[in-house]
């Protein structure tokens, strides 16, 4: 499964259960944006959040980051991170 998808399948899950990712922040004691940042890249504490607030194990969230027993994945793989544009990149769809 592709990492937006997961994604998507895992926002589905927080929309049904009628909470959001703010809130799972504020309940959790959490910096604001960890369980955002959480969905898109490897955040160990946004993860156990998320699983917590929706009741299932994280490696069931994201088979990406865990091996199949659970353990999480160290180090993540880099195609776990989202791919960030480099400066001149950006500054060329600035400039268009």
């Amino acid at each position: 499964m592709k990492h937006r998808e997961e994604a998507a399948k895992i926002r589905d899950l927080i929309f049904r259960k009628g909470v959001t990712c703010s809130s799972i922040d504020q309940a959790q004691g959490l910096r604001a944006g960890t369980c955002n940042d959480a969905l898109y890249e490897p955040n160990t504490i946004g993860e156990r959040a998320l699983a917590k607030a929706l009741g299932k194990p994280a490696h069931k969230l994201w088979p990406t980051r865990y091996w199949r027993g659970g353990v999480r994945k160290a180090p993540q793989p880099a195609e776990n991170y989202r791919k960030r544009r480099r400066t001149a990149q950006r500054q060329k769809v600035e400039a268009a």
